[in-house]
């Protein structure tokens, strides 16, 4: 089975290749050593005003791609921001407007993956907007081993 990172990388490259609401060349970078992988782009807006729709629409595209891949064989947890900050060696460079991260625990894959799609402002000059795009995969995730793994215990 294809990993998750991977058919994400995909449509997301798709997606960043035919939008104009994004400026090209899609360079989503990609990286695995052992069991876990990483991928991270970030995308600036043709437009200022594109870069709302282009989130929604890559938020859209990632969760529809990861309820794809899982069926009925893993969990999703979204959780939709409204704002955040990035806070770096004890200040705060960026602000977050808006996005969406995911987390996906596929049961047939046995893999851990944490989806960031978030529309972030740099604070400081020169202060820019984008889409960034962060994917963290761990292909052999304890949180699918026993005794942890599996369906929730609820008391009778």
């Amino acid at each position: 089975m294809i990993q998750l990172l991977d058919e994400l990388y995909s449509s997301i490259i798709e997606y960043v290749t035919n939008t104009d609401r994004l400026l090209g060349p899609p360079v989503l970078k990609k990286t695995s050593r052992n069991k876990y992988s990483v991928c991270s782009g970030n995308f600036f807006p043709r437009e200022l005003g594109d870069l709302p729709r282009a989130v929604d629409e890559v938020t859209e595209l990632v969760e529809k791609r990861i309820k794809a891949h899982l069926g009925s064989s893993g969990e999703l947890i979204r959780v939709l921001i409204g704002n955040g900050d990035i806070w770096d060696s004890g200040k705060t460079y960026f602000e977050i407007k808006s996005g969406a991260h995911f987390e996906v625990y596929c049961f047939t894959c046995r893999t851990f993956t944490f989806v960031r799609v978030q529309h972030e402002k740099m604070l400081y000059p020169p202060e820019r907007e984008w889409l960034s795009i962060d994917i963290d995969e761990d292909q052999d995730t304890l949180w699918l081993a026993e005794p942890h793994g599996g369906p929730a215990s609820f008391p009778k």
